[in-house]
């Protein structure tokens, strides 16, 4: 399962969002295949966007300053897509080893708002997408998770 398949280690990470709800969201996908895994990096070192923005391109260059992790792929191929974004929803710490159970919406728009919204299954939640458009994007997808989202 895309589970095992990635690990990453953060550093630096807080177990709530901090008042700004700055996120950087990782979504990591399999080549060729609709499983994704997704997670929300937050940290009080962060309270901007345009911050978030600079640590997400120092990451480009494996130069992550806050946000620090390793990727371990288990020999699969896939791809991974950072975001930055804000959102009023508080999300739990990120422990790499806890099974990533939780299944999610992940609503991103134009101006960096996001919204997640749970589902009891990938099938559910890939049924809405489809009322609204004809496949997931980096903007509107579906994805595993082992961080719960927190009621204020």
């Amino acid at each position: 399962m895309l589970s095992r398949l990635i690990l990453l280690i953060a550093l630096f990470v807080t177990p709530l969002a901090s008042a700004s709800d700055i996120f950087m969201i990782a979504r990591a996908k399999v080549n060729d295949s609709t499983l994704t895994s997704v997670v929300f990096f937050n940290s009080h070192e962060i309270t901007t966007l345009k911050e978030c923005e600079t640590e997400r391109r120092y990451g480009s260059r494996n130069n992550w300053r806050v946000f620090t992790h390793v990727l371990n792929t288990g020999g699969v191929s896939y791809g991974t897509q950072y975001r930055c974004a804000t959102s009023p929803q508080k999300v739990s710490k990120w422990f790499d080893t806890d099974p990533y159970t939780r299944k999610y919406l992940v609503r991103y728009d134009q101006n960096k708002n996001m919204t997640v919204t749970p589902y009891d299954s990938i099938a559910d939640c890939r049924r809405q997408v489809m009322k609204e458009q004809d496949e997931e994007n980096i903007n509107l997808f579906c994805a595993s998770s082992n961080q719960d989202l927190i009621k204020s």
